[in-house]
Order: structure tokens, then C-alpha cells, then sequence
């Protein structure tokens, strides 16, 4: 993660020895109901990525979509 701004920036991550990779941005929410990460970006194959940090899998789904 690089910061460009303060609370967004850029993001890349790969995993499962680089089987699964991408890159977007980042921003930092913050308020009700927790302070979090949102990150939004794409696969090297196009696919979107959505990776919210700091909320529970229930509710992040519910505010910024999800499978």
C-alpha cells in the first residue's frame, strides 16, 4: 500500500505464490458503524477486486456488495 493522499492511496497484493493478484486503490472510512478500508481494483485478468478491511463479513457485503 502507498499513501497519496491522506486516508487513500494505491494497493497491489498476490497471493498463492502469485496464482492471484491485483491492483487498485484504497480509501479510509471512517464513522458508524467502525472506521475501515475499502480497496477496490482489478485482477491482471480484468476481474474486479473488493477487499474491505475493519467491518464484519456480513455487513460488508451488505454495504459494498458482494459474490
Amino acid at each position: 500500500m502507498t499513501n497519496e493522499n491522506p486516508g487513500s492511496g494505491q494497493f497491489s497484493l498476490s497471493c498463492f505464490g502469485g496464482k492471484f493478484a491485483g491492483r487498485g486503490t484504497f480509501e479510509s472510512k471512517t464513522g458508524a458503524p467502525n472506521d475501515h478500508i475499502v480497496a477496490r481494483g482489478q485482477t491482471g485478468r480484468g476481474q474486479p477486486v473488493t477487499m474491505v478491511i475493519g467491518l464484519p463479513a456480513q455487513l460488508a457485503a451488505n454495504t459494498y456488495g458482494g459474490l
